[in-house]
C-alpha cells in the first residue's frame, strides 16, 4: 500500500555542485567558485598544451603544472566542485591527484585498481553517499526531537520543490529536513480528517491549531482537495494507513487517472504492465533542467505492492516511452535481475503525450512480477525525446 502521494524521497546521484562539503563546514563563496572554475579550466588547457604532461602515463605529471598548485592552495573546500567536474565528464580524471591531495578521509578515496575513469566513478559514488548519510543523520536527529507541540516549518516556503531532491538549480540540500517536517505535519492534519459522503473533510481552520506554519497548512489542505478530486474519479478509494489515519489509494492499478484540469492524452491506453496514476505541471523553478526520474520513497518494506516513480520533464520537448521496464538488485557489487514470479512481457507500442514541462507519476506492480526481498534495488525505463533515446534509472532500498 502506498500511503502518501507527493512524497518525493529518492536521492539520486546527481550532477551539480552543491558548493558545500559535508565533511567540512566551509561553504564556498561565489568568488571562490569563479576562481575555481577559472583555474580548473586553465589547468585543463595547460595539460593539453604541455606535451610532456599530456603524454605521461601517470596522472602525477599533471601536478607539475602551475594551475594545479593554485587549486591546491584553495584548500579542501573545493572538493565538491571537483566532484561536480567528475560527474560532468569522467575524462576529468586528470584531477584525481588534486582530489587525493585535498581529501583527508581515506574511505572517500578510490580503491579501484582498474581505469582512471572507474576511479572517478567510485569517488563520486562514495562522496554522494556520504553526503546523503550525513544529511539524513542530521535530519533523523531532528526528527527524534519532535514532540506533539514542536512548531513545524520547512526551510523555505512549502512546495513540491521544497521536498524534491532535485530542483532546477541542482541538488536540494534541505529536502530531507523538509520531507520530515512535511510528513509530521501531514500526520497531524490527517488526524483531523473525517469521511462525509465519500469525501474527506478536514476540520482545521489554520496551521496554528496543530503547530505548523500557515504555508505548510495551505499546502496540505490543497493536497486533501486533490485527494477528493481523485476520489470523484472513481479510481481511488479511502482507506486507513498503518497508524489508522485516513488516506487514499488506487482502486485499480490497471487504469490511469485523468484529472479534469490535467487530462492525459495518450496515443494508446496503458496496459497492466504499468500505470500512470497522476500528472501535473512542473513548478517554474524546474524549467530548463534535464529529464529526471526518482522513486516516491527511498526505502520500502518487503510487502510493497506498487512502486511509485516520479518523472520530471522540465523541457519543451515531449516525452515518448514504451511499456518496457525492469528492476535490478545489487548482489556482490553487481546489478542482477531478481528472481521472477512470472514473465514480464509487453507489446512493442509507443505512448506519447504532447505536453511539456510536466511531471508524471508511474505505478509499477513490482511485487506481481518479482520476488521482493531486502536489498538495494534500481528500476530502469527507456524514454525518447525526438530522435534521442535514453534510459532513466532510480534507486531504492527494501528492508524487512
Amino acid at each position: 500500500m502506498r500511503t502518501y502521494y507527493f512524497i518525493l524521497s529518492l536521492i539520486l546521484i546527481c550532477a551539480g555542485c552543491t558548493k558545500q562539503n559535508t565533511e567540512i563546514s566551509t561553504v564556498l563563496t561565489k568568488e571562490d567558485i569563479m576562481v575555481f572554475d577559472s583555474l580548473f579550466n586553465a589547468w585543463e588547457n595547460e595539460l593539453f598544451t604541455h606535451s610532456e604532461a599530456y603524454l605521461s602515463a601517470s596522472t602525477q605529471a599533471y601536478t607539475q603544472l602551475p594551475a594545479f598548485k593554485e587549486l591546491k592552495a584553495m584548500g579542501k573546500k573545493i572538493i565538491p566542485c571537483i566532484i561536480e567536474r567528475f560527474e560532468e565528464d569522467s575524462n576529468s580524471f586528470f584531477a584525481l591527484p588534486l582530489y587525493n591531495e585535498l581529501q583527508d578521509v581515506d574511505s572517500l578515496k578510490s580503491l579501484d585498481k582498474t581505469s582512471e575513469q572507474e576511479k572517478v566513478k567510485e569517488i563520486v559514488r562514495k562522496f554522494r553517499n556520504r553526503e546523503r548519510e550525513k544529511m539524513w543523520e542530521e535530519t533523523n536527529t531532528y526528527k527524534a526531537s519532535i514532540t506533539d507541540t514542536t512548531f513545524l516549518k520547512t526551510r523555505g516556503e512549502m512546495s513540491y520543490a521544497a521536498i524534491d531532491p532535485l530542483t532546477g538549480q541542482g541538488v536540494n540540500k534541505n529536502y530531507a529536513f523538509n520531507q520530515v517536517v512535511y510528513l509530521k505535519a501531514l500526520q497531524r492534519a490527517q488526524k483531523h480528517l473525517s469521511v462525509v459522503k465519500d469525501q474527506l473533510k478536514c476540520d482545521l481552520k489554520s496551521g496554528a491549531e496543530i503547530y505548523i506554519s500557515e504555508d505548510l497548512y495551505l499546502f496540505i489542505v490543497n493536497l486533501f482537495e486533490d485527494w477528493n478530486t481523485w476520489l470523484k474519479s472513481g479510481r481511488f478509494e479511502i482507506e486507513k494507513d498503518e497508524q489508522g489515519l485516513y488516506t487514499v489509494s488506487p482502486t485499480n492499478a490497471n487504469h490511469p487517472i485523468q484529472s479534469p484540469n490535467n487530462p492525459i492524452e495518450m496515443e494508446r491506453s496503458v496496459n497492466y504492465d504499468f500505470d500512470i496514476i497522476h500528472k501535473e505541471k512542473l513548478p517554474e523553478n524546474f524549467l530548463g533542467g534535464e529529464v529526471q526520474m526518482q522513486t516516491e520513497k527511498s526505502v520500502y518494506s518487503t510487502n510493497i505492492r506498487y512502486l511509485t516513480v516520479i518523472v520530471n520533464n522540465p523541457t519543451d520537448v515531449p516525452l515518448e516511452f514504451g511499456r518496457d521496464w525492469k528492476v535490478q538488485i545489487q548482489h556482490e557489487g553487481k546489478w542482477i535481475m531478481p528472481k521472477m514470479k512470472k514473465d514480464l512481457c509487453w507489446t512493442d507500442d509507443g505512448l506519447a503525450s504532447n505536453e511539456t514541462y510536466v511531471r508524471y507519476y508511474f505505478s509499477f506492480p513490482i511485487n506481481e512480477f518479482y520476488e521482493v526481498r531486502p536489498g538495494t534495488y534500481r528500476i530502469i525505463k527507456t524514454f525518447f525525446q525526438g530522435n534521442k533515446r535514453f534510459e532513466l534509472i532510480a534507486g531504492f532500498e527494501i528492508k524487512g
